[in-house]
């Protein structure tokens, strides 16, 4: 019993030091902290919400030789969903870190998908428009349109990427990866990716 009463009264006496203490914090930095809270919590929510998924490839999982260069080198059916309200355009790339390269290897880019779009068919065709999508940017391999995987040896990841943006970009159509990627900076809303692996079946690969 006496140790209970001790224990009352030191939490007693703690919490009226620390009610004391708070009147010397000034309210500009009770109410920053609560800002800096709320903040995180909206970026937080905002990041990784979206989804990202395809009827063809599971995350994780080894992306079916139809999509790849050993196979009809066609682009996978891509859907999404949860996107943010403000949501202005998309921005879609398909990008292998593991490339022996320095940067990885950028096999596809679609950019300037309207706001409306959450479904991308099988089998895009190559050009600078897909129709009622949005455009294509030149992948590594000078080509507009998709490009499948190919690696030279070894298993490597293959990143499906989504960026829901606040504007259309303006970048011209047929233009290359590398001026999308830097005209989305800075206007990122929310981004969701899917991840496959694939390992080449073939002596060749492209």
């Amino acid at each position: 019993m006496q140790l209970q009463s001790f224990r009352k009264r030191c939490w007693s006496i703690t919490y009226a030091y620390i009610k004391r203490l708070r009147k010397y914090i000034p309210r500009s930095m009770q109410a920053t902290r609560a800002e800096g809270s709320d903040s995180q919590k909206r970026v937080s929510e905002r990041m990784g919400r979206m989804q990202l998924t395809s009827a063809e490839i599971q995350e994780g999982a080894e992306i079916p030789s139809k999509y790849t260069s050993d196979g009809e080198n066609a682009s996978p059916e891509l859907s999404w969903k949860d996107a943010p309200p403000t949501t202005k355009s998309f921005v879609l790339v398909l990008h292998d870190p593991d490339a022996p390269r320095e940067g990885g290897f950028t096999h596809w880019v679609v950019f300037n998908i309207r706001p409306g779009v959450g479904h991308i068919e099988e089998a895009v065709p190559e050009g600078e428009e897909i129709k009622g999508v949005g455009l294509q940017a030149k992948n590594e391999g000078g080509k507009l349109g998709y490009l499948g995987p190919a690696p030279p040896s070894g298993v490597h990841r293959y990143f499906f990427k989504l960026y829901a943006l606040d504007c259309m970009l303006d970048v011209t159509s047929g233009a290359d990866f590398r001026d999308v990627q830097a005209a989305l900076r800075g206007h990122v809303l929310s981004q969701a990716e899917l991840m496959g692996t694939y390992e080449k079946k073939k002596e060749q690969a492209a």
